[in-house]
């Protein structure tokens, strides 16, 4: 049943004369507080995850207590993994409670989620002229599971990811004007390229690239030539350099040249193909629907040819330069996918919104087919999940709750089988994937302590002893800073056994040390048994330490 335009019309006039507002808006700020929910949802109810996630976080930490916000440093040595950017965003708010928590550490990547799902709308707005595109795309953005954790991470690539999305938006918009307004966003474009160039280095290749194939394509090359582009590379180097001068003030570049290491920056070499595989369960479910997006180009529409020039230059390039660099890892996907979302909700729109539902084309069947299939998995995963729940966790409580989850997920499923419409389905779909994401996030908060062993380790050493001086030895690193970060102190390493025994014998202030098992065997000997206290500390991978602390006299 397509409705009449004249109903919709004069529902919308209603819509205004009551509440003051369009629909435009009013699905704005639909999208934008189940964006907030969603992503802010128990925040900072876990503690931060091992790996790599623990360095942003724990950076920011020496960057508040040293005083010094030009030189990020890790455990007191130069941090050269990343620009400052993301560490200035943890420490800001931070500072303000004098200290870093799980939810201060995640709020840039939280904040910048929602913001690229606001400029995503915006952009979908502009680009197809027609707000749904933008609303739609948003909502797919959210529920797709790499954006959603990521969202949820103490990482830079949420980050880089918006000012990735702010510079193209800033530049599409410049090219489609005139006079100031075209200057001034090009500016902008500079703006966002800067500060991309802050959050995670040489990625500027990335907007550079996507604007030079675009204008290429449209033989317009000679934009590089006009004012904003010059003005604007001006900008970008003071943005820049009002950051590396000071910086090379406190750090000769002799030390940077020795401590600097490519290796252990891009340390994670992958065989060609492993985006390839990496696609579909990174972004699931919408990478289902990756037919559809390919069919969306091959559509002639002579009116849209300029927007999906854009967009194809925009996944295009990305995908090219991530390809060719031999270390490859799942989130370098993310600034795709508000391209990828908006080719989605731009062939939905073009297929299914503007026509009977009954019209059959390829790139009608491949939505539906799609759709077809994400249902057909979801009633699977809701039939089972409780069996699953139940098995693994022995709960009665989570089986109840994933009980009620299911109910609720086959509630959405009927509603939309009920409706007919490919819209509904898609709408519904987003929130089936949102309760999926949600309910895990949930349950893998509750059992955190498992999750996060060294924060266990913290606490039975606060609890058992609080030295002046605390060392490790034979930790590894990853484990070593998460220490720092959940002992809020500075935890020395110590590199061998002679060293350990002298900490212990000659320290005159009361001392501490958590060694490794092995550590502990070439040591044990060495040690008065007499003035020494031992706790033995079982680590949830069935790794043994101990915490070794001088007696008081």
């Amino acid at each position: 049943m397509v409705l009449n335009p004249n109903f919709k019309l004069l529902g919308e006039e209603l819509i205004r004369k009551r509440l003051g507002v369009g629909w435009e808006t009013i699905c704005f700020l639909l999208l934008f507080f189940i964006s907030i929910l969603t992503i802010f949802f128990q925040l900072g109810a876990r503690s931060l995850e091992n790996q790599c996630y623990i360095r942003y976080a724990e950076v920011a930490r020496e960057m508040i207590r040293s005083g010094d916000w030009i030189v990020p440093r890790l455990e007191g040595k130069l941090f050269l993994h990343k620009p400052p950017l993301i560490i200035w965003l943890i420490a800001l708010p931070s500072a303000l409670v004098g200290k870093v928590t799980p939810f201060f550490a995640r709020l840039p990547s939280a904040l910048s989620a929602v913001a690229v799902i606001a400029l995503t709308f915006y952009l979908g707005k502009r680009m197809f002229r027609d707000f749904r595109v933008g609303a739609i795309a948003g909502l797919i953005l959210l529920s797709s599971k790499e954006f959603f954790w990521q969202a949820r991470t103490a990482r830079a690539d949420m980050v880089l990811t918006l000012f990735i999305l702010f510079s193209l938006s800033c530049f599409y918009i410049a090219y489609q004007s005139s006079g100031k307004k075209r200057f001034g966003f090009f500016l902008l474009f500079f703006v966002g390229l800067a500060l991309s160039a802050l959050t995670k280095g040489p990625v500027i290749i990335f907007p550079l690239g996507i604007v030079a194939l675009f204008l290429l394509f449209n033989r317009r090359l000679r934009v590089f030539l006009e004012p904003g582009f010059w003005w604007g590379w001006i900008v970008f180097l003071f943005l820049i350099l009002a950051w590396v001068i000071p910086y090379l003030s406190r750090v000769e570049i002799s030390t940077l040249k020795a401590e600097f290491a490519l290796t252990h920056i891009l340390s994670r070499p992958e065989p060609f193909y492993y985006y390839l595989i990496e696609f579909w369960p990174r972004f699931a479910p919408w990478s289902l629907f990756l037919p559809a997006a390919v069919l969306f180009f091959f559509k002639k529409n002579p009116e849209q040819q300029e927007e999906r020039l854009f967009l194809l230059c925009w996944v295009g390039v990305i995908l090219i330069l991530i390809f060719l660099v031999h270390n490859k890892t799942y989130r370098y996907f993310l600034p795709i996918f508000p391209a990828y979302s908006l080719i989605l909700s731009a062939s939905l729109k073009e297929n299914l919104l503007s026509f009977p539902f009954s019209k059959k084309e390829w790139l009608s069947r491949a939505w539906e087919y799609a759709t077809w299939v994400c249902f057909f998995i979801y009633i699977f995963s809701f039939l089972l999940a409780w069996f699953f729940v139940w098995w693994f966790t022995r709960s009665f409580t989570a089986t109840l709750v994933t009980v009620f989850v299911s109910i609720g997920g086959w509630g959405l499923i009927g509603y939309a089988l009920l409706k007919r419409e490919l819209r509904t389905k898609i709408i519904v779909l987003s929130f089936l994937s949102l309760l999926i994401f949600e309910t895990y996030f949930y349950f893998i908060t509750r059992e955190d302590d498992k999750h996060s062993p060294v924060k266990k380790i913290a606490e039975i050493i606060k609890f058992q002893v609080k030295p002046a001086v605390f060392y490790t030895f034979g930790v590894n690193g990853e484990e070593a800073i998460l220490l720092d970060f959940y002992l809020d102190s500075e935890v020395l390493k110590l590199e061998n056994s002679s060293q350990v025994v002298k900490a212990l014998k000659e320290t005159a202030k009361p001392s501490a040390i958590l060694i490794s098992q092995k550590g502990f065997e070439q040591v044990f000997g060495k040690l008065p048994p007499k003035t020494l206290a031992v706790f033995p500390i079982t680590h949830y991978k069935k790794t043994t330490y101990f915490l070794i602390t001088s007696k008081k006299k």
